[in-house]
């Protein structure tokens, strides 16, 4: 008997080719020329014939795909997305509950912004002539404003509460801690024309303007017997819930100090509006407040 030898390939192919006619060998018939497409692989020529004749048939015969400058546009669909949907839109009503009684109740915030300093003096701090309302820093406005004593809040306050009442209420408190004289004139005003605070409207029926982000804002006069119901009704210039309705449902107005400089006797680290930790006299709030909050946008 043969003795055992190490396996081999080639060794393999080398004894089906010395076989001849007598069994199935991947050299093809004898009488036929072959082409040899690698070394130690001729049977490959074969099947590279067969594989070219079927791809010379599909390309005749089966249908021809569009290629993207031919197809046509279909209608766009939106991927699909993890993100979640935001909270809903604010409504008035979320703010608006029943007392016990029945009467109809809000809960107010009151926001008074320091008086603004003249023209040229804004163009030196590079802020706008024009009020706005803070987007980007609207919780760090209102930290500071109740620093300042200037944020008020009026839980279940009846609608049918007046806004001259509301803010002589608010001057009360303010006169405790600034001097805030009434409007000084010979003219025999009725009392809510004399207020040292004014009450702010949003412009544009709250749109912003062209390229501007942020919404203007602007003084509105208002009669003695204006109420909070009225404000709630006016759509365009305060009932805006995507601007006067807050995060907790409460009703947000905002008014204005008339007379400037604010005087206070405060520590400026108390205040948020500086570094300064001993307690003086300060005229500088306005324009300290505005240069701090002046890059909120296009404020």
């Amino acid at each position: 008997p043969s003795s055992c030898r190490p396996y081999s390939s080639l060794q393999m192919f080398a004894n089906m080719a010395d076989s001849g006619s007598g069994g199935v060998g991947l050299l093809g018939t004898q009488g036929h020329p072959r082409t040899t497409t690698s070394v130690g692989f001729p049977g490959m020529s074969v099947l590279g014939r067969a594989n070219q004749q079927r791809l010379e048939h599909a390309s005749t015969s089966l249908p021809r795909t569009k290629t993207n400058s031919e197809r046509k546009r279909g209608k766009a669909t939106r991927p699909p997305s993890l993100v979640q949907r935001g909270a809903p839109e604010p409504k008035i009503e979320d703010c608006l509950q029943r007392a016990a009684g029945g009467e109809q109740v809000v809960n107010l915030d009151v926001s008074i912004h320091l008086p603004r300093p003249r023209n040229n003096e804004l163009r030196h701090l590079g802020v706008s002539p024009q009020m706005v309302q803070y987007i980007c820093t609207q919780d760090s406005v209102r930290m500071v404003l109740g620093a300042l004593h200037l944020f008020h809040q009026y839980p279940n306050l009846p609608i049918t509460t007046t806004i001259c009442a509301i803010f002589d209420n608010i001057v009360q408190k303010l006169r405790t801690k600034y001097n805030l004289p009434s409007l000084s004139t010979s003219l025999p005003l009725p009392p809510h024309e004399r207020l040292p605070i004014q009450l702010l409207a949003y412009s544009n029926n709250g749109r912003n303007n062209g390229t501007h982000k942020n919404v203007k804002m602007r003084i509105s006069p208002f009669d003695n017997g204006t109420t909070l119901q009225d404000l709630l009704s006016d759509g365009q210039q305060f009932a805006i819930p995507r601007l006067a309705i807050t995060r907790d449902n409460h009703f947000h107005i905002q008014a204005i100090i008339r007379q400037y400089p604010l005087e206070a006797n405060v520590a400026l680290a108390d205040i948020y509006l500086g570094i300064d930790t001993n307690v003086r006299i300060h005229r500088c709030l306005s324009k300290r407040f505005l240069s701090m909050f002046r890059n909120d946008v296009d404020a």
